[in-house]
């Protein structure tokens, strides 16, 4: 990740925030031109089916989980759909998500900024986005290098999700959300192969290495 222009990347994550607010009030439309339902009371509903799916969880396989992970898992559902009724109570409006904000889908030219690849948005809590990217910022190298790097990205990120919630409330809801992003993740995933790709990998791999992180 080039960081050598540090105002480019909170410009792009402060653009990505209006433009996902932006969206709050266009929710009914995404959802009719196809965008998938994974709102958090959503996400709840649908994770005792989802642990209960042999084929997604690929139980006692090389690249699945145990049958001791998915008990563990099972469980755990009233501690998790916690964790996602209390994101939802946060005052931050669920809207359009990215699925896969990594670095290589930012393109910064002079002043415009475009979003690449779509392919795994959702209608969702909208943080799920912030968090993965800001997970390509985490290894200890870079932190070396920019100690305040998270923090100044987050906040970029957080400003404007101010005519919501007050920055500290922000941030606690930001740092509650993992659990739920690692939900999301594993559910529409599981979703994505089954409605629109079919390719073995994202079922075999990715599914359960997101369950596999709770």
């Amino acid at each position: 990740s080039d960081l050598t222009d540090m105002s480019a990347w909170e410009r792009a994550l402060c653009t990505f925030a209006e433009l996902q607010i932006a969206c709050v009030s266009r929710k009914e439309e995404l959802l009719a031109i196809g965008c998938p339902d994974l709102r958090l009371s959503v996400i709840s509903a649908q994770l005792e089916p989802l642990l209960d799916d042999q084929a997604a969880l690929r139980v006692d396989q090389s690249d699945g989980l145990s049958r001791e992970q998915v008990i563990q898992l099972r469980t755990r559902v009233p501690e998790l759909q916690a964790t996602c009724h209390c994101l939802a109570e946060c005052g931050v409006p669920e809207t359009l998500e990215h699925g896969d904000f990594n670095p290589m889908n930012i393109l910064v030219q002079d002043e415009q900024i475009t979003y690449l690849d779509w392919t795994d948005a959702s209608l969702t809590h909208p943080f799920f986005s912030a968090l993965r990217l800001l997970s390509y910022f985490l290894p200890t190298s870079l932190k070396e290098q920019h100690p305040h790097l998270i923090q100044r990205l987050r906040t970029a990120y957080l400003e404007p999700w101010t005519a919501y919630a007050p920055m500290d409330r922000l941030l606690e809801a930001f740092e509650h959300a993992t659990t739920p992003m690692l939900l999301h993740r594993a559910l529409n995933y599981s979703l994505l192969d089954f409605t629109r790709r079919g390719i073995p990998w994202e079922r075999s791999m990715v599914v359960t290495r997101h369950l596999q992180a709770l």
